[in-house]
């Protein structure tokens, strides 16, 4: 097969596969795959109305999993090579193929999946300190808003980032990268097919957030906020849940990516699944 560089250029081109195949991940999102585009390396190819993907991590060469109408076909046409950011599903028909494949479970990438009407209204027992976090907000900060991004706003929305990415602090590849690619959506929010919101105290943008939809489900890619506001976190996922789950059934909140505070707090809004991630190692 003839691989290519994946460039923003393939956008229209891949979206049409993630809608007719969505299976509930991020990574089968246009955000989630051009997000991380050139922190991957990623490569595609398309062959016999199948879509390939190739990706390179610490120079090793692996492959996602066939996004197409014949899996067996597909598969059999990449051969014995590794693969990564497999669900379970996907995992399991390559071992049905494959059985002395080697699988290893990626837990920092298992990805939080929540049920949109329970993030939305927060009752219960169990949502009570997310309740409490978001009543001192609006007790400290009573000249708030939250105002969906839109073409009139989005320089505040770049600014935000900007902002917010100056005093993080946070210089790892995949910080620089996540810094870099939030300003690229931002400037191609409309070919992105983005969703958007800012919360805002007295008229200063306190926390961001952006994500899109696909199938049934709202997938938030980026979530931002000045944590010397009080609560401002909890207020912000509520507003854009709010703001944009209420048609969907599910909201995926991604991967923890192996931080064990955000794990606590991933955990803490009680998904009602896992989605798990695997690698396999076909020798």
């Amino acid at each position: 097969m003839d691989f290519k560089k994946l460039t923003l250029n393939e956008i229209d081109l891949v979206r049409p596969f993630y809608h007719k195949y969505y299976d509930g991940s991020c990574d089968m999102t246009i955000g989630g795959t051009f997000m991380w585009r050139d922190y991957y390396n990623s490569e595609y190819a398309i062959d016999d109305g199948t879509l390939f993907f190739r990706i390179r991590e610490d120079g090793k060469i692996s492959y996602e999993y066939p996004i197409g109408p014949n899996e067996d076909e597909a598969l059999r046409k990449i051969g014995k090579v590794e693969f990564s950011f497999l669900s379970k599903p996907h995992m399991e028909k390559i071992i049905s193929l494959y059985p002395d494949a080697e699988v290893i479970e990626e837990r920092d990438y298992f990805e939080y999946i929540y049920e949109s009407s329970a993030l939305i209204s927060l009752s219960g027992k169990k949502f009570a300190g997310q309740r409490n976090h978001i009543n001192k907000f609006k007790r400290s900060y009573e000249n708030y808003e939250f105002r969906e991004i839109d073409e009139n706003n989005i320089e505040e929305a770049v600014a935000f980032f900007s902002y917010y990415d100056s005093i993080a602090q946070k210089n790892t590849e995949s910080a620089l990268e996540d810094r870099e690619k939030t300003i690229e959506l931002l400037n191609n929010f409309k070919r992105y097919y983005l969703l958007g919101g800012m919360l805002l105290v007295d008229g200063k943008v306190v926390g961001a957030s952006l994500g899109e939809k696909i199938g049934n489900t709202l997938i938030v890619h980026v979530e931002k906020a000045l944590t010397e506001y009080d609560g401002v976190y909890p207020m912000l996922t509520n507003c854009f849940n709010k703001a944009f789950a209420s048609d969907v059934e599910f909201i995926n909140r991604e991967d923890d990516a192996g931080d064990e505070g955000l794990r606590r707090n991933k955990l803490s809004y009680h998904p009602i699944r896992l989605f798990e991630k695997y690698r396999v190692k076909i020798n």
